[in-house]
């Protein structure tokens, strides 16, 4: 803001316009809310990202929802989440439902013609399978944890903003 004065010490004209672009990020109602949605669509394209492989017509799911989780950041001013990046999450060792002793077919471990060892191997490549699936399930909870840290700070404030200024009008009258 700039003031200058015109005529001597006459009148006074206030320039209020701002001369550095804003380097704080807008915490008013309205950014707030659309960070908010934005946050929530990107938590539904985790989830998604997560299930589709499992579900008939996940893949057609999961496309709309990375759409929308696209489409709400981009009306957030950027992004706000990790999520959404595309539909594959960072496990370590094999991906879902795919044994590191694949030689059959769909992830089967190959057959050595001994039952017992055969029965082994499936039985280990179902174990694998499913610390595979026990790591996406504990990473997808942190995940939406951390969305609700998030989502109950925001509505603290919020709320703590509202009772403040309530407070201050009623003091007033």
């Amino acid at each position: 803001m700039s003031v200058n004065r015109l005529n001597n010490g006459g009148s006074v004209r206030i320039n209020n316009q701002p001369q550095v672009n804003r380097q704080t990020p807008r915490n008013d109602f309205g950014s707030m809310v659309s960070r908010g949605v934005a946050a929530g669509a990107n938590a539904m394209a985790g989830a998604t990202a997560v299930a589709a492989p499992y579900v008939p017509g996940g893949a057609v799911v999961n496309a709309a929802a990375q759409g929308m989780a696209g489409a709400a950041n981009s009306a957030a001013g950027g992004s706000v989440g990790d999520y959404g990046q595309g539909g594959t999450m960072n496990i370590p060792g094999s991906g879902p439902g795919v044994c590191s002793q694949t030689g059959g077919q769909g992830g089967a471990p190959a057959s050595t013609g001994n039952a017992q060892q055969d029965l082994m191997n499936q039985t280990k490549a179902l174990q694998e399978m499913q610390m595979s699936f026990n790591l996406q399930y504990l990473t997808l909870q942190q995940k939406m944890q951390g969305e609700n840290r998030q989502f109950s700070t925001i509505s603290n404030v919020l709320k703590t903003k509202h009772d403040t200024t309530k407070n201050s009008i009623n003091n007033i009258r």
